[in-house]
Parts: C-alpha cells; structure tokens; sequence
C-alpha cells in the first residue's frame, strides 16, 4: 500500500534524472564513531569465536533485550485503556512521530516493530493505535539503507534509496492526512483474516518468505 506506489513514482523520477545531480560522499566521522560504538562488542565476540557465529549471537542478545522488556511490563487490563481513550498514544501523529524516532534510533525497523509485541499484549495499546506508529518506522527504516549506500560509496545506490525515501515519505503522509481510516479498516481486516486459522496463518507467513524470494530470482 506504500513502497509499491513510492516506488513507481521513484522509478519515474530517477528515469526523469531528477537527482542525477545529488552526489554524497563517504563520512569518515560516521564510520570511526559507529566502530567506536558497537565494533568492541564485534571484537569481543570474534576473538573467542569464529566469525560466522557474529549472527546467531546477534540473534540471541535480540531476543534475551526483547524478553527482558517484555517482563519489566506489568500487565493492564483492557478497562484501564478505556479511561485513556484521550491518552498521546491513540493519537495518529504522536505515534507516527514515535514510529519515526525509535527507529531513527535503532535503525532497523524489525526492532522497532518487535517492541510493539509486548505492549499490545500486555495492554498498553490497541492494535489498531498502532498503525501510525508503523508507518512512520517504515519510512525511517530507510535510513539504515541510506548510511549503508554512503558508507559503500554507491552513488547509483544512494540516489535510489533519496528517492523511494522521499516518495514513500510524501506518500505516507497522504494517507495518514486523508485515508487512515480506510486504511485502518483494510489493515485491520486483512489481519483478522489471517488470524482466522492456523492455515490462513501460514499461508500469510508463506507468502512473507515467497515475494522477497521471487524478486531476488527474476
């Protein structure tokens, strides 16, 4: 419902040259101060390891933080949200906003989106308040692609991920303003419809694994 218009109309404008003139360069200081940040924990990792296990190490330290989280949360129930209905977090533009910055901060919308989990689940928010919270991590979910162009030095890359950025942004925007309330009725009822059975489940998950798959093939 996003990327797919974003990228038809980025297409158009990378095919129209429209920032054949954007060159960006390689920043030394984002590369030495992102090693002095989080390379220790790499070093650390492959000086008792082989490298190959950097990954499902990784993978585990995601997992125990997201555990951890999960628990610090005491449970609410559902009439403590009904004294809330006016509360920051039912509105459309803080959570947006919020989408925004956790995953500005965390650069990877996976994380972002995983948070989510427990505070649904744990009663802190409705699932259908967090639909703009999603959108605006799938739009700064960009931002890992974009340092990631810059720091290879891929000017063809960077100019790709500006524009989709952009017009996923724009676009974004538009619907929030004036279509989320049916995009929140199809959202919504399309994951209704995929909870119904574990079979519509699976076959949602399956589909998941198979468009990526199917892209990287053709």
């Amino acid at each position: 419902m996003v990327y797919l218009p974003g990228a038809a109309v980025g297409y158009v404008l990378l095919d129209r040259g429209a920032f054949d003139d954007m060159n960006v360069g390689t920043s030394p200081g984002l590369t030495s101060t992102t090693d002095r940040l989080f390379g220790w924990a790499v070093d650390a990792v492959e000086a008792v390891l082989p490298g190959w296990t950097l990954f499902p190490v990784g993978l585990v330290v995601l997992l125990i933080g997201f555990q951890l989280f999960d628990k610090v949360l005491p449970s609410v129930g559902s009439e403590s949200l009904e004294h809330r209905s006016d509360a920051w977090y039912t509105q459309k533009w803080p959570m947006f906003l919020l989408g925004c910055g956790v995953c500005l901060l965390t650069l990877s919308v996976s994380v972002a989106l995983t948070v989510l989990v427990p505070l649904v689940a744990k009663g802190y928010l409705r699932r259908a308040n967090t639909l703009p919270y999603i959108a605006g991590a799938n739009i700064t979910t960009l931002a890992d692609t974009l340092v990631a162009a810059i720091l290879l030095g891929n000017q063809d890359a960077v100019r790709v991920v500006f524009a989709v950025t952009v017009t996923v942004t724009v676009w974004t925007l538009l619907i929030l303003a004036f279509a989320y309330p049916l995009l929140r009725r199809v959202c919504l009822g399309a994951a209704r419809r995929a909870l119904m059975s574990r079979a519509r489940l699976g076959a949602f998950v399956g589909i998941l694994f198979a468009i990526p798959i199917a892209l990287i093939a053709l």
